[in-house]
């Protein structure tokens, strides 16, 4: 089974949701954030899942968005994208294509959020 993302608050606090019953828990997750490893919990329903805790200073919300890439600064390459996920400060997106895409380089990426203003 796939571990639960459970989001930890800049107080290091998160609250797990059982997927079974639904019924929901405040914890302390520093002592689970040094290793990143997803552990067992178990619900006072009796149903036993795994969860990962993760923290991040903004939300990265799961899209699939089309648009474009191009390399600014190093290769000369353009090409189609699929966004994957978005948060104010990161973007994950995956080529179409073959690429010169390297570490280092800088991209300017063009995509239209799937809002209802389309912004």
């Amino acid at each position: 089974m796939e571990p639960l993302k459970v989001y930890v608050n800049e107080r290091d606090e998160a609250t797990i949701i059982c997927s079974s019953c639904g019924k929901k828990k405040k914890v302390a997750a520093q002592q689970y954030m040094g290793d990143y490893k997803p552990i067992q919990v178990k619900c006072t329903c009796g149903f036993i899942f795994p969860i990962a805790f993760e923290k991040r200073k903004h939300y990265r919300k799961l899209v699939r968005i089309q648009g474009e890439y191009s390399v600014l600064e190093g290769a000369n390459d353009k090409g189609t994208i699929t966004i994957r996920d978005l948060s104010r400060t990161g973007v994950s997106f995956e080529t179409h294509a073959d690429h010169l895409l390297e570490a280092g380089h800088v991209v300017k990426l063009r995509f239209v959020l799937d809002d209802t203003d389309k912004t």
